[in-house]
């Protein structure tokens, strides 16, 4: 059975770091170049015999981290389906979105920007408009504008690509464009995710095709949007009816952390501390687009290894905030760092009493408090069906652990509400950002 919620990544385009290349060695590599070498010998430079074999190779490359081989490897195997198949033959998509993830491993987010457009323009040329693989492609270009903070362009394609998958009528696939307009909604501020996800779990629960973890796990997300939106009687009504489902392993039975609402309580945390972000330590530009009001980020490379955008588990946060409060010296140590969190959240979702024990310097357990304080929590349900008091405990780490992907679930959105945020604060300002939210 296929699943809407199958994991699927979600490109981070405002958090990538860069990797330590390793060197593509062995005998597999060898092997490889030994045979592109006989087919050229043989068989000349531009046989489709050398199609397969720089596959392998340049996947070789780009697991090592050598980028920049792998990217010529993946130019040629373009041009092989160029020179047999025209510029613009669909059988390129393959080796484009080679290119494409190279590109993003490499932080050159502006070539993978012109791949991704690239690859949008080939499947006008060979699809018409309502063809299920010019949705692809639209979905496509729409999730690279979601992750690189272009919501409305990434919304105008979601709703072109809506009447063709409900023609269609696959509600699995209709279930995961609505939530993929959810998470755009939630990044870009907008109302109202919740919506999205309410038809969503509407649709699922009615659905034959959706198994009872899948039904019960849009309702929670449901449910947890609202509660983000402070919608806090229906997100409760909500709870309660998960619950009842118990199709899910979730404890419900205590608070859950949920993250933070938007991106001016990304920055709030970040002004109640009294201190500004130093561009010259990001590892990020925001470049703003001509179109207005949508946002490219787009990474920038320091002579010093970088940092992620952001790092805390499993609350992410700002490490160019994170940089302020610590030593040169200390920045080597912390992964060391950690403090053990213990909070009460309410009935109606909010934090109350809370403490942190560990090695955390304070300043650090300021910033994670004021993180804490405007974050949103899913309350208890006792074994009543009540909605009750509880407390939440956890470790927070803060071990920089850069990755390329995020789950897709509520922490994975947060994460890249979070990332977005913290990209665009470091370029222009955490006062800058605030008077653009509208924050006094």
């Amino acid at each position: 059975m296929r699943s809407a919620f199958k994991p699927i990544v979600l490109m981070v385009g405002i958090s990538f770091a860069i990797l330590v290349a390793n060197t593509a060695e062995g005998d597999e590599v060898r092997d490889l170049e030994r045979e592109i070498k006989g087919i050229e010998e043989t068989e000349g430079l531009l046989s489709p015999g050398l199609y397969a074999p720089l596959l392998r190779l340049g996947r070789d490359y780009q697991t090592a981290g050598q980028y920049e081989r792998a990217i010529d490897i993946f130019r040629r195997m373009q041009n092989l389906v160029h020179q047999h198949d025209g510029v613009y033959s669909p059988l390129q998509t393959e080796s484009v979105e080679f290119l494409i993830r190279t590109f993003i491993a490499a932080g050159q987010l502006e070539d993978a920007d012109t791949q991704h457009l690239f690859l949008y323009g080939v499947a006008e040329r060979n699809y018409e408009v309502h063809d299920v693989q010019m949705n692809v492609a639209r979905l496509r270009l729409a999730n690279w504008y979601r992750s690189t903070s272009r919501f409305r362009q990434a919304l105008t394609l979601y709703e072109d690509a809506r009447p063709i998958i409900t023609t269609n009528g696959d509600n699995l696939e209709l279930v995961k464009l609505l939530r993929s307009e959810a998470l755009t909604l939630y990044l870009a501020g907008r109302c109202c995710a919740s919506r999205k996800l309410e038809v969503a779990t509407e649709i699922a629960a009615t659905d034959s095709n959706f198994d009872p973890q899948d039904k019960a796990r849009v309702a929670l997300e449901y449910a947890d949007m609202l509660q983000l939106e402070r919608q806090r009687m229906e997100a409760q009504s909500r709870y309660l009816a998960v619950r009842s489902v118990n199709a899910l392993k979730e404890d419900m039975s205590r608070p859950r952390y949920l993250g933070v609402p938007n991106s001016r309580s990304v920055i709030e945390a970040i002004r109640k501390l009294g201190n500004a972000f130093v561009p010259s330590r990001s590892i990020m530009y925001v470049k703003p687009q001509p179109e207005g009001g949508d946002w490219l980020a787009t990474l920038g490379i320091e002579k010093k290894e970088p940092l992620p955008v952001t790092i805390g588990k499993p609350v992410p946060m700002c490490s160019a905030t994170i940089e302020d409060f610590i030593s040169p010296k200390d920045r080597n140590s912390l992964a060391e760092y950690y403090a053990d969190v213990t909070l009460q959240v309410d009935v109606k979702g909010r934090p109350h009493n809370i403490t942190m024990d560990g090695n955390t310097p304070a300043r650090l357990v300021r910033y994670l408090r004021a993180v804490l304080e405007e974050s949103r929590y899913s309350p208890a349900i006792g074994s009543d069906g009540e909605v009750i008091e509880g407390n939440l405990v956890f470790r927070q780490t803060f071990a920089i652990e850069p990755s390329p992907s995020l789950p897709d679930n509520l922490s994975g959105w947060n994460a890249l509400l979070t990332s977005q945020t913290c990209a665009r604060a470091e370029q222009i300002g955490a006062t800058s950002v605030a008077a653009n939210l509208g924050i006094d």
